[in-house]
């Protein structure tokens, strides 16, 4: 025997609703830091940046390593938009080449330096007694260190050049990062859901990954990202007391270095670096500060 459908019910099952969109965490965090609009004009600047250092020098047409004695200190104008040095060369270009090495210092030291203090931190929150007392002492000698003073040393006893300019600065940058990681992996720690992986039977390397790391990285990320306008500023520092990267090399601590003796008569010379100088610093702080905003779950906008 045939029973007769409902007429509603067709229409009561189109109307069912479906499953509650999810929206993933990192979709949350994008949506979060595009409302940071400092934060946001800073990753455009640094995008631009980054995108003038590699490609801007071939599109200049201008060549550095050619001396023009006939172009020498053209003020900025026509030909050459922010004028020429003291070799006749365009400093537009020269710009260009310092912040690909300035820029590649800065990432590079920080991607070592940070992965060194993320480790170190790890081994002292996540398996404590004598490994975490040790390494805490460590970190604590190396912070009590002046750090300036010790990287002008150091640069000294090392040369100067591009990898030893890298060295120095991974030397001094961890120790903030092993701190802050130590202390969340201490916090994390503590919480249920790592004591339930422990009583299932779950190995050290399981946790750690799985459970640990992930509730871990949004610190280290702001961490790495705001240390990079550190690392940029420390190498300029360095560089412009004449013992980091050397000329005919080019980065921004050196070309202020040059400039210095000719302030009065090429001003232009000092300036263009600085600002640049200025500029990066400031543009990888804002990004900085908006992961900062966009990472941390207990803010709600």
């Amino acid at each position: 025997m045939m029973t007769r459908a409902h007429p509603d019910a067709a229409q009561r099952v189109m109307v069912t609703p479906g499953p509650p969109e999810i929206t993933s965490y990192w979709r949350m965090v994008w949506r979060r830091f595009r409302r940071h609009r400092l934060a946001a004009v800073g990753a455009v600047v640094t995008a631009g940046l980054i995108v003038l250092a590699v490609a801007g020098p071939a599109l200049t047409g201008h060549r550095t390593e050619v001396v023009r004695l006939s172009q020498v200190f053209r003020p900025p104008g026509a030909g050459h938009l922010l004028g020429t040095d003291e070799l006749g060369r365009d400093v537009v270009t020269r710009l260009m080449l310092a912040g690909r090495v300035s820029l590649a210092v800065g990432l590079v030291a920080t991607s070592i330096s940070t992965s060194i203090g993320t480790l170190v931190g790890f081994i002292a929150g996540f398996y404590g007694r004598w490994l975490d007392t040790g390494l805490t002492r460590l970190i604590e000698i190396f912070l009590s260190i002046p750090s300036l003073a010790a990287m002008f040393v150091l640069a000294k006893f090392l040369g100067t050049g591009l990898t030893s300019i890298i060295l120095v600065l991974c030397l001094f940058g961890w120790m903030f990062t092993a701190r802050l990681v130590r202390g969340e992996v201490l916090r994390v720690k503590r919480l249920d859901f790592v004591d339930a992986a422990v009583v299932i039977g779950a190995s050290n390397r399981r946790i750690i990954i799985h459970h640990l790391l992930p509730n871990v990285l949004a610190p280290i990320i702001v961490t790495l990202t705001l240390a990079v306008g550190q690392a940029i500023l420390a190498e300029s520092t360095i560089s412009y007391f004449g013992l980091g990267i050397q000329p005919p090399v080019a980065s921004w601590g050196n070309m202020l270095q040059n400039a210095q003796e000719y302030l009065w008569s090429a001003p232009w010379l000092a300036i263009y670096p600085g600002v640049a100088i200025l500029i990066t610093v400031l543009s990888f702080n804002f990004m900085g500060d908006g992961l900062r905003d966009a990472l941390d779950p207990s803010l709600k906008r």
